[in-house]
């Protein structure tokens, strides 16, 4: 019989390389971070209570960039694909048309102020759209009251980047419940190791 036990120390590197190709997967997709004082479980809240109403709940959109050739539709639909678990629904509305006294959903493209209090009153700041890659600053409003924000900037200037960065931003806002896998932006990650030295490894992909 041949002597395999050269190949043994191969073995444990098998759940470490595909971890590592994962990660490194992870690292092409947005960069999303939360505001200081958001509170996305709130925000989760509120959204569900809103959908419950029966209505769609507005999204207002102050300058739909170029690289979302569906327009504002295709920003509703990529964020609403994002809490079709919740049952809510977005419906896209600009932003000087909004009611500011109904709860709903901030998405700001141009190059503003991060400020949620800012974002959520009846006169939020203007700006111009910045340079690619595209940059998005949420917050969800209870009337003019900021719940949560985030912040996220896209991998790269296309159209797939565009969409991802749109569903990140969804979901940090509006988190959903953990399997107990490790989140990554774009990845969800679990390894595992047994006391006899086996191994487990499991993925989700979050587009």
């Amino acid at each position: 019989m041949p002597d395999l036990s050269a190949c043994l120390p191969c073995v444990p590197l098998a759940p470490a390389l595909l971890a590592s190709a994962l990660l490194l997967a992870a690292c092409t997709g947005p960069d999303v971070v939360s505001g200081p004082a958001a509170n996305p479980s709130a925000a989760r809240g509120l959204l569900v209570a809103a959908a419950a109403e029966g209505r769609a709940v507005p999204l207002a959109i102050d300058t739909v960039p170029p690289v979302f050739s569906g327009g504002s539709a295709e920003i509703a639909g990529t964020a609403t694909a994002g809490v079709s678990w919740l049952r809510a629904r977005f419906e896209p509305v600009g932003l000087g048309n909004v009611d500011h006294g109904r709860r709903r959903l901030v998405f700001r493209f141009e190059d503003v102020p991060h400020d949620p209090v800012a974002t959520c009153s009846a006169s939020p700041p203007r700006g111009g759209l910045p340079p690619p890659p595209l940059q998005l600053y949420a917050v969800f409003c209870d009337g003019p009251r900021p719940v949560a924000d985030v912040n996220g900037r896209a991998a790269d200037s296309g159209p797939a980047a565009a969409d991802q960065l749109v569903a990140a931003v969804t979901n940090r806002l509006f988190p959903g419940s953990d399997t107990g896998y490790s989140y990554f932006p774009g990845i969800s990650l679990g390894v595992g190791v047994g006391s006899g030295g086996g191994w487990g490894l499991g993925g989700g992909l979050h587009f």
